[in-house]
């Protein structure tokens, strides 16, 4: 069984089912994956009617059709309980909790995981609900009221796999139940809304929590590890190349360091391969910035005149022995 080690740390880029994920969060033994990319454009909703996060067809399409295409990495996937909420500034109902493997995020998970100006505690003056079945209230309604537009607008700009910039949806309602928010091209959080109906087709960021324990499978293996684990992992790995190394030495010293028996390598060769595995993991672990000071020249220097400094009192001892 094959094995490749995947490290998850939050802000990290990873692959999972074929797309490259960013991690917002880990929490509980699960990582929150966005996907880093606009994988698609779809629209939210085929009828131009009032809808929530429960009822609308991409919902549907994300934990059916979408989800089917992970393949065997959709069995890592934990459902979770998604609550909407109201839009934060319109009030607009966010409908039933749901249970789902594959969502969107939400206005707050945007401003939660890409940076709190604090514009989204403090709407603007002007802010009213708009009601579904009067759209001429919104021909004079104030264009600069519908965005948080900020310093962190460059955060949150997605791009297709073209590198083309595109707005993006949320789950979250608009200032109406016929709009849903979404994410502008530029970045800015559209919290007025994009019209859920079959001619806005909007990006689609899919998100969901992995399960970060996985189970055996045949074939090739993930070790999915937070970046604590594979610290830990690492310094396993150095206690145990140590101990191979000195079994090697131990062996050389009994049997002799040429000596070969039936068709195993020498001590000399056995203890060779010891010591480049053990330097491999060193140098993961330098990687991993675990280790910081390995191979100064000073410290080498040193080390050597101490251990020539002690083979010389150990020559100097055997042969005042070797005279009595």
């Amino acid at each position: 069984m094959k094995k490749s080690l995947i490290e998850i740390q939050v802000g990290r880029i990873i692959s999972f089912g074929g797309n490259e994920w960013r991690v917002l969060d880990i929490q509980d033994g699960k990582a929150l994956l966005l996907s880093d990319k606009i994988i698609e454009q779809r629209t939210c909703h085929q009828l131009d009617i009032c809808i929530t996060w429960a009822e609308c067809d991409l919902r549907n399409y994300l934990n059916g059709e979408f989800f089917d295409s992970l393949g065997e990495d959709k069995a890592r996937i934990a459902e979770t309980t998604v609550v909407t909420g109201n839009n934060p500034w319109f009030g607009t109902d966010g409908g039933a909790e749901t249970n789902d493997r594959v969502f969107l995020l939400s206005i707050e998970d945007v401003v939660k995981y890409f940076g709190d100006s604090g514009q989204l505690k403090n709407p603007p003056d002007d802010i009213r609900p708009i009601d579904d079945d009067d759209s001429d209230q919104l021909k004079n309604y104030p264009n600069d009221t519908w965005f948080i537009d900020d310093e962190y607008n460059s955060t949150r700009v997605a791009s297709d796999e073209n590198g083309k910039a595109l707005w993006w949806w949320l789950r979250s309602p608009g200032n109406g139940s016929r709009r849903v928010a979404s994410v502008r091209g530029g970045g800015s959080i559209n919290v007025r809304g994009s019209t859920s109906g079959a001619w806005s087709c909007g990006g689609v960021r899919p998100a969901l929590w992995l399960n970060l324990q996985s189970d055996h499978q045949q074939g090739e293996l993930d070790m999915i590890m937070t970046h604590t684990e594979k610290i830990e992992h690492l310094l396993a790995c150095l206690i145990e190349e140590c101990a191979e190394v000195q079994q090697a030495a131990s062996k050389a010293l009994r049997f002799g360091i040429d000596e070969k028996c039936e068709n195993h390598p020498t001590s000399r060769q056995q203890l060779n391969l010891e010591i480049n595995d053990l330097l491999g993991v060193i140098e993961m672990l330098l990687d991993e910035g675990i280790l910081t000071e390995t191979g100064s020249a000073d410290a080498v220097k040193a080390k050597k005149e101490k251990v020539s400094k002690y083979l010389q009192h150990a020559a100097e001892n055997k042969r005042r022995n070797s005279r009595t």
